[in-house]
This record gives structure tokens, C-alpha cells and sequence, in this order.
């Protein structure tokens, strides 16, 4: 019997594959395995994925052997959690990611609620305090929310569809205002 092949182009455009299909199987209820999920993290900060497997596989319940049992214990809670700041204290607590991390997971898993923290994006938006210096569940929620409120701002102000396209623009405007800079100064 011939099994086909996977589609290995997915890879090549990973944002578009995470976004759409493992985002639209958590929304419906679907399972998440070790794999798709760490599609995200890969594609968030591929230099990460050992630390962060690492990380989790220390954090193993009784009766977890495999990353895909943590990662089953991961994609649960945030589930059955009621709301947004619940989720992120999750991720963050529960299960030690970094903070621009645990925003990538969620902004793929719940993008109405959550985009990525950036150093770039809160640069253009007034170079806003980084939630993720703070330890304190309060502060941090408060810092992030004030940097949702800036991303949500400019998909008003620029009339873009979604989170995600405004972080787009705005992470696209600091490279691109970057560029000019250097090419002005000659790159020194």
C-alpha cells in the first residue's frame, strides 16, 4: 500500500500553515500534537525549540512519558480557561514560556484576543514598556494590554482586516524605516 507523501510546501510558508490549519483545528476542537505546536515555536524563535522542549518535558506530570502528553496537558488549559489573562498566566506560569512565546502560541490559537509581542512593534508603537520584564501577573497583564490596545489601534488607523495584519504593518515599518536609516548613515 502506498502512503502519499506529506505536502512538505506547508513548511516553506510556516506562518500561513500555522495560522490556518493548526489554529483553525484548536478553534474546532481538534487535537494539537508535539509537532504542530512546535511549528509555532520554530517559527517564532527557532534558536528556542530545545530550551523550550526542555522545559516543558521537566514540567511532566505523573503519567506523562512524551512531549505530546505535555503538550495535551497545554493545549487543555488554555481550553478550559475562562478568559485571556487566565491563558497567558498559563503559559507563562504554568509552563515557564517566555513571554513573546507564549504570545505567538496564543495569537495563533486565539487571534481575535492576542498578537506577538515584539521588541519592533512596541518600538513603533512608543517603545512601550516589555510585559515581559515584570514577573507580576498585574503589571504584566497591564503592559500588554496597553500594547493590544496600540496593535488594535493601528488596525483602525490603517484600516486592517485583523491583529495579525496590523502586526505585520507595523513590524514591516520599523524594518523598512530601519533600512532607510542605515542606507542613510552609509550602514556605520
Amino acid at each position: 500500500m502506498n502512503v502519499p507523501l506529506p505536502d512538505y510546501r506547508v513548511y516553506h510558508q510556516i506562518e500561513t500553515y500555522i495560522y490556518d490549519d493548526v489554529g483553525y483545528r484548536f478553534r474546532s476542537g481538534q487535537p494539537i500534537n508535539a509537532h504542530d505546536f512546535f511549528c509555532i515555536i520554530i517559527w517564532k524563535a527557532n534558536r528556542a525549540k530545545s530550551k523550550e522542549y526542555t522545559r516543558l518535558m521537566l514540567r511532566r506530570l505523573q503519567g506523562e512519558r512524551t512531549i505530546d502528553d505535555v503538550i495535551t496537558r497545554v493545549v487543555l488549559s488554555l481550553r478550559q480557561a475562562t478568559n485571556a489573562r487566565e491563558r497567558i498566566n498559563i503559559l507563562l506560569n504554568d509552563f515557564g514560556f517566555r513571554f513573546p512565546i507564549a504570545t505567538a502560541i496564543l495569537s495563533v490559537f486565539y487571534p481575535e484576543d492576542f498578537t506577538i509581542y515584539d521588541v519592533r512593534v512596541a518600538g513603533e508603537l512608543g517603545n512601550l514598556p516589555d510585559p515581559g520584564a515584570v514577573r507580576d501577573n498585574n503589571e504584566r497583564w497591564n503592559r500588554y494590554s496597553r500594547y493590544l490596545d496600540g496593535v488594535r489601534q493601528c488596525c483602525h488607523d490603517n484600516n486592517l482586516p485583523s491583529l495579525r495584519d496590523a502586526d505585520r504593518w507595523l513590524w514591516g515599518r520599523s524594518v523598512c524605516l530601519q533600512l532607510n536609516d542605515d542606507l542613510e548613515r552609509g550602514f556605520v
